[in-house]
């Protein structure tokens, strides 16, 4: 069945902005009303495509829609086209990776939800954002869709994503279109007696596509007793299973995002380690880079951050031109906001830099900032796109951040976080303990007398210096719980570790 959707031109007012420099943080709103982030993709040029929910211009109508926008690489909005369901229902989007850029250069590909509704929806857009075909995926069985991740293949479109069945459980499905957005078939799977959580569609050749996901324990589960696995399967074009993996049972890691073949053949993706808190009785999350083999041996795994909050985790990650791998997300600053988090390592598992970003002062209750998705430029800089809630005011802003390679916002005054290994000076430098609630002690097996130490925050700020220090501990007593990186200089080069403290 297919429904018509209303569509509007309108235009952005920039909020705030930081003109002139490498980088900028803008936030965006249409026409004064609330707007989110959800997508961006590079399209050529100096032109980049950010996809995400927005409000008609008419304030007495509270009808969500689907918008898509062009702005140039120092953030200028050069226009905007939302899209509304012509029945009033509203739309709603759940994934970072819900567009494409069409093969062909003829225009895009987006998928959404209705919001409370059984259907999902394919838009197919010519480059002037102009609909030209639009499909329901309606499903009665179903209580809700969730339409995550579409690929689009040589004469297809392959769309993944999970569905709530009327018994409140969760399956994975796959569906295949035509060009056109009609539906060719539709797969389920999952298991009886586990929640199927989707995380990843990636394309491996033209007869198998790779499902990253996780499962977890079924609804009503005591938190304590709640257990998580990662799952890996393939399906052939016709969405039969060729293989699957699934790791323990267990809270080590559960679920997949951004899900990659490495060149050197290892799978490689994101996921995050669960600890259940009695006093808040509530799951803490701790993301992590975790890189396996082809038989899904571990390679490496690397936590980030600190255990200290459910909203502390990854939306979106990706490998970069030059093999590094990136990941946006939140993360809990202190008690009152939630910040923007970007991290960026190498493809051995080294931290290069990561920053945490507010759009804007939190207010008086507590503000929330998330990066929900990041694209990388040929420059080597960074654009990631998410939004900024003040929850005293009741309203989100659309968020654009924009960084070089280092991380840095502006070069004159940035303090890039770096830990990339100087060999002859690294040797077999060692921290203990690691987390360390106060005092850091350093052990140097080169015995290298270093020029300088500095204790660095994770936006690149020096916030303590020892000058040719003479013991081998650093005092952390004076910071907040969070993690922070130790620079050791010698010269003109240094080594950079990473320091926890709960």
């Amino acid at each position: 069945m297919t429904r018509y959707t209303i569509s509007l031109v309108l235009f952005y007012s920039i909020l705030s902005s930081s003109w002139g420099q490498k980088g900028f943080s803008n936030k965006y709103a249409t026409n004064g009303r609330s707007t989110f982030f959800d997508q961006i993709l590079w399209i050529g040029g100096d032109t980049l495509v950010v996809y995400g929910l927005g409000f008609s211009q008419d304030t007495s109508l509270d009808t969500q829609g689907l918008f898509l926008s062009k702005i140039d690489t120092n953030g200028n909005v050069l226009d905007t086209h939302i899209y509304f369901d012509s029945l009033g229902g509203d739309y709603t989007i759940a994934s970072p990776v819900s567009i494409v850029k069409l093969k062909d250069g003829s225009g895009y590909a987006i998928l959404a939800q209705y919001f409370s509704r059984q259907s999902g929806v394919l838009l197919i857009l010519d480059n002037n954002a102009a609909i030209k075909s639009i499909s329901d995926f309606e499903d009665t069985t179903t209580f809700i869709g969730f339409y995550h991740r579409i690929i689009e293949d040589e004469n297809c479109f392959y769309i993944a994503g999970e569905k709530q069945k009327k018994n409140y459980q969760k399956d994975l499905f796959v569906i295949r279109t035509d060009k056109k957005g009609n539906k060719l078939w539709e797969k389920s799977y999952g298991l009886s007696n586990r929640e199927d959580y989707f995380g990843s569609f990636i394309i491996m050749d033209k007869n198998k596509f790779v499902i990253g996901s996780g499962t977890g324990s079924l609804m009503g589960t005591p938190l304590q007793q709640v257990k998580f696995t990662t799952k890996l399967f393939a399906i052939d074009s016709l969405g039969n299973i060729k293989w699957a993996w699934e790791s323990p049972l267990s809270n080590n890691e559960g679920g997949v995002t951004g899900l990659y073949r490495s060149t050197d053949n290892y799978w490689c993706y994101t996921s995050g380690k669960g600890e259940y808190n009695a006093e808040k009785n509530t799951l803490f999350v701790q993301p992590k880079f975790i890189k396996r083999d082809s038989n899904f041996n571990i390679v490496f795994e690397k936590n980030i951050g600190i255990l200290n909050s459910f909203y502390n985790r990854f939306y979106y990650s990706s490998p970069l031109s030059n093999n590094d791998w990136f990941a946006t997300g939140s993360v809990l600053k202190d008690k009152k906001t939630l910040a923007g988090w970007m991290y960026r390592l190498n493809s051995t598992g080294d931290s290069l830099w990561s920053r945490m970003d507010t759009a804007q002062a939190s207010g008086p209750i507590a503000g929330e900032n998330y990066l929900i998705s990041a694209t990388e430029l040929p420059s080597g800089s960074i654009v990631a796109c998410g939004y900024s809630v003040r929850l005293d005011v009741g309203k989100y802003w659309g968020w654009l951040i924009k960084v070089d390679q280092n991380g840095c916002i502006d070069t004159l005054s940035c303090t890039p976080v770096s830990s990339t290994q100087v060999e002859k000076l690294a040797g077999r430098l060692k921290l203990y303990p690691n987390p360390a609630q106060a005092l850091v002690h350093f052990a140097d097996e080169d015995q290298i007398v270093w020029d300088k130490i500095e204790v660095v925050d994770a936006a690149g700020q020096v916030l303590s210096t020892l000058i040719k220090p003479t013991g081998n501990e650093i005092d952390l007593s004076s910071l907040g719980p969070g993690a922070y990186f130790i620079r050791f200089l010698k010269s003109d080069k240094y080594v950079v570790k990473p320091v926890i403290k709960p």
